[in-house]
């Protein structure tokens, strides 16, 4: 499961650098849409607590 997270991950990252490129300083609304929402995802994966975590608090 990690490694499939980790080859999408990376896809996405290319997704995101192409929506910044394309948004044209958050002047076009789709790429712009698509950015916030790859940004949003990422910082809500970010906020889920591992696993590995007994305490439940998502430190590292």
């Amino acid at each position: 499961m990690s490694w499939f997270v980790l080859i999408v991950s990376g896809m996405l990252e290319a997704v995101w650098a192409a929506a910044l490129a394309a948004s044209h300083g958050f002047t076009r609304p789709r790429p712009t849409l698509l950015l916030v929402g790859i940004v949003g995802a990422v910082i809500g994966l970010k906020l889920l607590p591992s696993p590995d975590d007994p305490d439940d608090t998502g430190a590292a």
